[in-house]
């Protein structure tokens, strides 16, 4: 779709999402010629969901993804997402989303990271698409693991990205503490899922369940 575009400038937009503001267009038009990619960033209720079995995807969104656009162009590469985004046409068909990532997650990490080395500067703005498609704790959690898959495969691949995880896992294998790690964390693995379907998950063992299936996507990717 991007290369049959006949303008210059392409409007990405997840399709579960609404514009915040009733000037939405407007606030990217006034400042499109002035950047080659502009992101918007994203928002959620502040009011906690009914359905109690969405909290986690909630709170993750709140606490994780929302982030002022001060402190995403601090790392404007690492705060890039594709939920809600406007590039140049001829920026987009240079880099383009990367086939290999066939489901879920990181897609944007990875696309991030391909316009910070072709040195495509990110320009965020506070112009966000309000995230309305809100999935059970059970959904996210899978969901969650198919990124982790791709994160684990883009690795594996030869990608130097970098996220949070990975960091933390290179300075666990830095130590040589990664078998003592995965065994460690298989023990409370259960625990923690059964926190995070709870009512009251904790974002907390989110990052170490996150952690330990890394760990095991790795490990299969390269057994010893």
């Amino acid at each position: 779709m991007g290369s049959k575009a006949n303008f210059e400038h392409l409007l990405f937009l997840d399709d579960d999402g609404w514009p915040e503001s009733e000037n939405f267009l407007l606030q990217y038009v006034n400042i499109a010629q002035q950047h080659n990619v502009i992101c918007g960033g994203r928002s959620y209720s502040q009011e906690k969901p009914p359905d109690k079995s969405k909290y986690l995807h909630w709170l993750y969104g709140s606490k994780r993804e929302v982030q002022a656009s001060s402190e995403r162009n601090l790392k404007p590469y690492e705060g890039f997402q594709t939920n809600n985004f406007w590039i140049r046409k001829s920026v987009f068909i240079s880099t383009g989303f990367d086939t290999r990532i066939k489901s879920y997650g990181h897609e944007d990490t990875l696309f991030g990271y391909e316009l910070q080395k072709q040195g495509v500067h990110i320009h965020h703005i506070d112009n966000p698409m309000r995230h309305l498609g809100l999935v059970s704790n059970v959904e996210f959690l899978e969901k969650t693991k198919l990124a982790l898959q791709n994160l684990a495969f883009l690795q594996d691949s030869g990608s130097d990205i970098e996220t949070k995880l990975s960091k933390t896992f290179e300075s666990i294998a830095d130590k040589k503490l990664l078998t003592l790690s995965r065994i460690s964390l298989r023990v409370i693995i259960s625990v923690l899922e059964q926190n995070l379907l709870s009512k009251n998950p904790l974002l907390t063992a989110l990052d170490t369940y996150k952690l330990y299936h890394y760990m095991d996507y790795i490990s299969k990717m390269n057994p010893k």
